[in-house]
């Protein structure tokens, strides 16, 4: 369902896209005056679009109608996604109330979408590989030919920057990927010196993906089929579920065994408070 643009559903008001409220936790010792900031909290986030039909007359508009009222249930929910030009935001909502229409004209219209999370989030994915290859290659090169030419080879341990250019901190899709044996896959952040390893053996085919955001947490172990297992169990019971802070994230990839026959890379989705 679109709104705007070439659709026949004319975008009129668009209202709680920006301008999130938090709700203040204090703490308040005995005797104390006032009291003491612990934290605040985004409040849950909604959006009220006002909208008209256009351009259809008659059963034209009866099917624009239903057609609607058939997308926007109550027991609807998905994704609104915000364009404008080349940006483009969504964030997850569920229709907290369906259109109405007036009997004035019966194509002037509301809808409500309750947001569980405040946040807009980037429509694009980002992906960063953090194990890597050191170049061997360069120019002027002498090599024979019967030897071949070595382009670079893939290191032990290896550091990315990873770039969270949104608003808030979040978390990311971490995933390892066997292209020979290899034993206990681990991404420490360099800064803080907190890290996620993964007692699990693998070889080729297999992989682990590891889901750090918040409310939905998960560890699975893949099989080369593509079936998964929950692999929470697998887990170094010092394992921390790692956040992007905003701006840069030094990410290390190291492994017990086998750091060469394996691929890592970050997923993740940057985050914000409004549009």
């Amino acid at each position: 369902m679109q709104f705007g643009g070439e659709s026949l559903y004319r975008l009129m008001t668009l209202e709680g896209a920006h301008g999130v409220s938090a709700t203040v936790h204090t703490h308040t010792q005995y005797l104390q005056d006032g009291s003491s900031w612990v934290e605040n909290q985004i409040d849950p986030r909604e959006i009220r679009i006002g909208s008209k039909i256009t351009g259809k007359t008659g059963a034209h508009i009866i099917e624009a109608r239903l057609a609607l009222l058939s997308a926007m249930s109550p027991k609807a929910g998905g994704w609104l996604t915000l364009r404008r030009g080349k940006f483009s935001r969504r964030i997850r909502c569920q229709v907290e109330q369906a259109p109405a229409f007036p009997a004035k004209n019966g194509v002037d219209f509301k809808v409500n979408l309750y947001c569980p999370s405040p946040y807009w989030e980037a429509a694009e994915q980002v992906e960063t590989p953090v194990s890597a290859w050191e170049p061997r290659f360069k120019w002027p090169h002498k090599s024979p030919i019967e030897t071949g030419f070595i382009f670079g080879i893939r290191t032990e341990v290896s550091t990315a920057t990873v770039i969270n250019g949104g608003d808030v901190d979040i978390g990311m899709i971490i995933t390892f990927k066997a292209i020979g044996e290899s034993s206990g896959a681990k991404i420490l952040d360099v800064d803080t010196g907190k890290y996620l390893r993964v007692a699990q053996d693998m070889v080729y085919g297999e992989k682990v993906e590891i889901s750090t955001t918040r409310g939905n947490l998960y560890v699975r172990h893949y099989d080369a089929d593509g079936n998964w297992v929950n692999a929470f169990r697998k887990l170094d019971p010092a394992s921390k579920f790692l956040q992007l802070k905003c701006g840069p994230n030094r990410l290390q990839f190291s492994a017990d065994r086998g750091a060469t026959s394996m691929d890592a890379t970050i997923s993740y989705r940057e985050s914000f408070l409004g549009v």
